[in-house]
């Protein structure tokens, strides 16, 4: 009995081991790469408005969405780098934005649906998908979600009250001193590093217990409403719970094998791009006031409606004017079983 908790012991020590280092390198990559536009953001409004500049630029998209102006600057930080990068921003200006919670929750959809925008549209033209069309489906999904869910909210009035901040305390109105803005960084990111060590954690638990096999018995109506066969359907669940790079992995190694076709391909890594990482992005998205109505059950519903609508209409198009207007070289593969 000893023996058999010993190594029970073990493996869950490993394992605790393992989760850690991996959430640390992956806090040091996001760190490095955030952390500098948060500083040059701060050093540049000591000489000009930075915030309002953009926030003027961008002023149409966000009274078409009923967004305060001054998210423009938040919403390019997450489109440059990840989702974290935008919404610390918005943690920093909390008390001036004085955000609803049907606002976090529009801008929440706004950076889950265009963030990391180089870098995705790079792994998706890996996949086969040009980068325009990734583009115009991610951007067009944000817009069309957020404006949705807007005069939805605005309509019932449900979800009026003010935004929360879970586990960040904003700083105090009136504390623009650089101590006070060192201060909130310094707490941030100690949050963000448990937030993440305990999402890494939480996501290597359900890889390892497979509960995306689940998840693909309840989803496969969907699946095959877009008509994504069962090697692709596979690997969409899994994207759509674990993130588009995991997910980008696995269908790299299905097309390798040939059981991919290339449309297969093509919508798998569409619904991919506008709609992924349902778990870890949603529950970040709500640390900053989102609402899971919007960005977890909207997101996914609209998502698999509007790629069914997509998939039906790329049925007309002959497969040579698919891949030679859509697809890039990348996309060759043979036909799925």
């Amino acid at each position: 009995m000893k023996q058999k908790l010993s190594a029970a012991g073990r493996r869950i020590g490993l394992f605790l081991y393992a989760g850690g280092r991996e959430a640390m390198a992956s806090f040091w990559v996001i760190f490095k790469l955030t952390f500098p536009i948060i500083l040059a953001i701060r050093l540049i409004e000591e000489v000009i408005p930075l915030v309002a500049i953009l926030g003027e630029t961008l002023e149409p998209f966000t009274l078409m969405l009923g967004l305060p102006g001054e998210l423009g600057v938040a919403w390019a930080a997450a489109m440059l780098v990840q989702p974290l990068s935008g919404y610390v921003v918005v943690a920093e200006r909390w008390h001036e934005l004085q955000l609803t919670t049907a606002q976090a929750t529009v801008f929440a959809i706004l950076v889950l649906e265009v963030h990391a925008i180089i870098v995705e549209v790079r792994i998706a033209q890996l996949l086969g998908v040009r980068a325009w069309v990734t583009c115009v489906l991610r951007f067009g999904f944000a817009l069309g979600l957020g404006i949705m869910l807007e005069r939805l909210y605005r309509h019932l009035d449900v979800l009026q009250e003010p935004a929360t901040l879970l586990f960040i305390n904003p700083p105090a109105t009136g504390a623009d001193t650089l101590a006070a803005w060192a201060m909130f960084q310094l707490q941030s990111w100690t949050t963000f590093a448990v937030l993440i060590v305990g999402l890494t954690l939480l996501m290597n638990a359900i890889r390892a217990g497979h509960i995306e096999n689940m998840l693909h018995f309840l989803l496969r109506p969907f699946m095959a409403l877009m008509g994504i066969h069962r090697a692709a359907g596979t690997v969409s669940i899994v994207g759509l719970i674990l993130g588009i790079s995991f997910g980008a992995a696995m269908l790299l190694a299905e097309k390798r094998k040939g059981v991919v076709s290339a449309r297969d391909m093509f919508l798998t890594v569409s619904l991919l791009g506008v709609c992924h990482s349902l778990l870890d992005d949603t529950l970040v998205a709500m640390l900053f006031g989102a609402h899971i109505s919007g960005v977890l059950f909207a997101r996914l519903a609209c998502a698999l409606l509007f790629m069914a609508v997509f998939a039906r209409l790329l049925r007309r198009v002959p497969e040579a004017r698919l891949q030679r207007w859509f697809m890039t070289r990348h996309a060759a593969g043979e036909s799925a079983a």
